[in-house]
């Protein structure tokens, strides 16, 4: 089962290298090639399920992992470059896309749409949130084994071209330190965040002061908006492990110095 891409055929084993990069780019799951080649061949996902990587993730997790291949790779056979292009040269409406790496925002398929640099109400993606958590978890295993404990305190710098090029990978870093994940509404935009229970989080939460530059403050008021409400939580405040949750006590004590 081939496919058109730039005038050429996309070949099965070029299929499934780009499933295998876009599965670990967004879920960090590593697929053999006979799970990839039933699944570009036939559709079949029954092998999907017995992969180590996979029974690790939740259940939502999993069916988010099987609808992505199954529409990356739907979405590889439309081929619509020269028909877009015969479209528009009509008048005609070209539907928008944001573009960018295929592996960190596979939603820019199919092709020979409009791109445009970025959707705000997508940031963080799902690759950032996995690509940011991995981050920080990197932080917090060096800070450990540096000291002997995590740090009380982390001070990061929000740049909006390095947001924009990696889909929110910073702003992503930030969440996890803290214990946190977008909000998502029923069109997987982003609405605000949740926090995490410290039950499944697993440590405590980190104090995270964050600096913006001036294209991340002009261009990502959302996010802005998101992160700036994090201390004000009633849930934060309130959390539990009061000795030990950084986050929470910064948040409490700088109105009282300030």
């Amino acid at each position: 089962m081939g496919c058109t891409w730039w005038g050429g055929r996309l070949q099965l084993l070029q299929k499934v290298d780009l499933l295998r990069s876009v599965a670990h780019a967004s879920f960090d799951v590593q697929l053999p090639d006979d799970v990839l080649t039933a699944i570009v061949n036939d559709n079949d996902m029954a092998g999907l399920g017995a992969n180590i990587d996979v029974q690790a993730l939740t259940n939502d997790q999993r069916a988010a992992l099987g609808d992505l291949l199954i529409n990356t790779l739907s979405a590889l056979d439309e081929g619509n470059e020269i028909k877009a292009i015969l479209h528009a040269l009509d008048g005609a409406f070209i539907a928008p896309v944001a573009g960018g790496d295929l592996l960190k925002n596979p939603e820019m398929l199919p092709t020979g749409r409009n791109i445009h640099g970025f959707d705000p109400f997508r940031l963080p993606s799902q690759f950032a949130m996995n690509e940011g958590a991995r981050q920080a978890d990197q932080l917090l295993a060096r800070h450990l084994e540096d000291t002997g404990e995590l740090p009380t305190s982390v001070a990061l710098v929000l740049w909006g071209t390095d947001n924009l090029k990696s889909e929110g990978v910073a702003i992503a870093q930030a969440l996890a330190l803290i214990g946190a994940r977008p909000r998502l509404d029923s069109y997987g935009r982003v609405t605000g965040a949740e926090l995490i229970d410290l039950e499944n989080l697993g440590r405590p939460r980190i104090d995270v002061v964050m600096t913006l530059s001036g294209i991340f403050r002009d261009l990502l008021p959302l996010q802005i908006r998101l992160l700036a409400k994090l201390p004000t939580w009633p849930q934060l405040r309130m959390s539990l492990w009061r000795r030990t949750q950084f986050a929470r006590i910064h948040s409490v004590l700088r109105p009282m110095s300030s």
